[in-house]
């Protein structure tokens, strides 16, 4: 099973990056009210989990305290979508170059996360009581920055600790003092 994965991961790795674009792209095409109604459902359930005494509140409070919550929900969903975008992005930037990444591949992977966010805002201008918002886009491309920070983090991480990935001064150092390079 692990050959079959190692065989395929840029087709694994890119059908997952496309996957993703098809998810961010569906929860766009949703009109104002399915989209209203999507968050105002996720943002009760948050409130039911983190806000004390709401399940015992009046049915007009619960939709004040949700009114008051909706926002933040729906612009950290929109932060956490391109978060993965972003992810899966470098992932695919260093599954395609074998393991060895350029400087420029965290860029890229950016640009092409925030180009796709753009697109994403302009199509939401054509969805019956959406908007194109400025700020949305910062905010995916925020998350999409995050998103590859974080794979750049994990990919380092995974590669400083593989065996015969580090160059010949630290394998020397690794002899005199071992410990410095258990991961």
């Amino acid at each position: 099973m692990l050959y079959f994965f190692k065989r395929n991961a840029v087709k694994i790795v890119l059908g997952l990056v496309v996957l993703w674009a098809l998810v961010i792209f569906a929860f766009s095409a949703a009109d104002a009210t399915e989209s209203s109604k999507t968050s105002n459902g996720v943002t009760y359930f948050l409130c039911s989990l983190l806000v004390s005494d709401f399940d015992d509140m009046t049915p007009a409070a619960k939709r004040a305290v949700i009114r008051q919550f909706s926002l933040r929900v729906r612009k950290t969903a929109h932060f956490t979508e391109y978060l993965i975008l972003g992810f899966l992005l470098m992932s695919a930037m260093y599954v395609i170059r074998k393991h060895r990444t350029l400087r420029s591949d965290p860029a890229l992977a950016w640009l092409i996360g925030t180009l796709y966010a753009v697109s994403d805002e302009c199509h939401q201008y054509f969805v019956p009581g959406r908007a194109m918002m400025l700020t949305d886009m910062l905010i995916d491309s925020s998350g999409t920055l995050v998103g590859v920070l974080l794979g750049c983090l994990i990919y380092y991480l995974r590669e400083s600790c593989r065996p015969g990935r580090h160059d010949e001064p630290a394998r020397l150092q690794a002899r005199s003092h071992p410990e410095d390079l258990n991961c």
